[in-house]
């Protein structure tokens, strides 16, 4: 990655962003955490689901 001017990305933060696009697009929540191998829902949303900072912009106007 430092050879090509790429910062570091471990293997578990990529693991979070295969998980976050989908959920933030609006795919069902039971997907994602299916796919993650999770058998419980709120598994995947607490350790697996980062909020989008556009999630995060409209919270701060608020």
């Amino acid at each position: 990655m430092a050879e090509n001017g790429l910062r570091r990305v471990r293997l578990y933060d990529a693991r979070a962003s295969c998980f976050t696009y989908p959920a933030n697009k609006g795919v069902p929540h039971h997907l994602p955490a299916r796919w993650a191998g999770h058998t419980d829902v709120r598994t995947t949303k607490r350790w697996s689901v980062k909020p989008d900072v556009e999630d995060l912009r409209s919270a701060a106007d608020r």
